[in-house]
């Protein structure tokens, strides 16, 4: 994922605010309003001097930088894409979320649970290795022939770790794009135990397992199945022997990248930048057949099954669906 690094640009709209804003508060509010016309998906959609009025307007009376982070997220509201967030400064970063993966035998059907995940670096990676050392042991019990992944529930987070660990269900091979506004295109794709974006490997598993041959597959899928979930239901479309099942995903195609720009200095870290945030939505997903996707992926066969099982359930219902 590509950072942006911009400190107090005062080009980006009136080179003095007015009396009803500092000049901090100004600068830094300008500053997230330049990377948003910049890289927002729908860039050539908003007429962006009426947008930063309206913005500036909404942040009346700002003194400090945190002052503006209502008119910041107010402003990702209104660009409307579902997906753009805006993360305030913490002195250290939250710990990642998500449930373990699960895999289990059911009769001759090997069954995966992707849950929804939001770590990266080291612990993408920890994760991804975790799913290729469940999917060996449950495919060493005879389920080389047929898998269920459960994408129920899955309300996304960090897609990479995710298709690294889905790996040797998924296949070798390009799984999708993220095409941005100027129609250019960046790959997904899963080899030799890594989920890269062209070239450049994001995810890598420690010692990768592959199958002895692709499996058929089954994706189940559910309403709140979004985000990261929703790009490995991309994934696995125009797969051979892969369908889905179930219901319609939550549909929220664009993908993020992180935005860093600077504060005002403080007391407890002078001059630090400060990571602000997955602050826009970048590009609308598309399938590996390169047919373009910005609604959510409907399942090849509903089911009346929505929701995932509760941990240690048996999900009988879905496969005999």
């Amino acid at each position: 994922m590509l950072v942006f690094g911009l400190a107090s640009c005062t080009d980006a709209g009136p080179a003095e605010p007015d009396g009803a804003m500092s000049l901090v508060a100004h600068n830094y509010l300008s500053s997230a309003l330049l990377i948003m016309e910049l890289n927002s998906v729908r860039r050539y959609e908003i007429d962006w001097e009426v947008f930063r009025e309206e913005t500036m307007a909404f942040a009346a009376g700002a003194e400090t930088t945190a002052d503006t982070y209502a008119a910041i997220e107010d402003a990702l509201r209104r660009i409307g894409d579902g997906h753009s967030f805006f993360r305030a400064p913490v002195e250290q970063a939250p710990p990642s979320e998500g449930e373990d993966p699960e895999a289990t035998l059911l009769g001759d059907v090997g069954y995966l649970d992707v849950p929804a995940f939001s770590g990266g670096g080291s612990e993408g990676d920890a994760l991804a290795t975790r799913y290729h050392r469940i999917i060996e042991e449950v495919d060493t019990l005879g389920a080389s022939c047929r898998w269920v992944v459960d994408l129920r529930g899955n309300t996304g987070g960090n897609m990479w770790p995710m298709l690294a660990g889905v790996g040797p269900i998924l296949g070798e091979g390009t799984l999708g794009y993220f095409v941005d506004p100027d129609s250019v295109k960046k790959s997904w794709v899963y080899a030799d135990g890594e989920a890269r974006i062209d070239d450049g490997a994001i995810a890598a598993v420690s010692a990768p397992y592959e199958l002895a041959a692709l499996p058929n597959v089954a994706v189940l899928t559910d309403s709140l199945t979004a985000s990261s979930g929703e790009a490995v239901v991309v994934a696995f479309r125009g797969r051979e022997d892969a369908r889905s099942f179930g219901a319609a995903t939550w549909g929220c195609p664009p993908g993020t990248r992180p935005s860093r720009w600077w504060t005002e200095p403080s007391s407890s870290s002078p001059s630090r930048p400060w990571p602000i945030g997955r602050a826009r939505s970048m590009a609308a997903r598309w399938f590996r057949t390169s047919r373009w996707r910005v609604r959510r992926p409907a399942p090849r066969r509903p089911t009346p099954r929505s929701t995932r099982p509760s941990p240690g359930s048996e999900p009988r219902p879905a496969l005999e669906a």
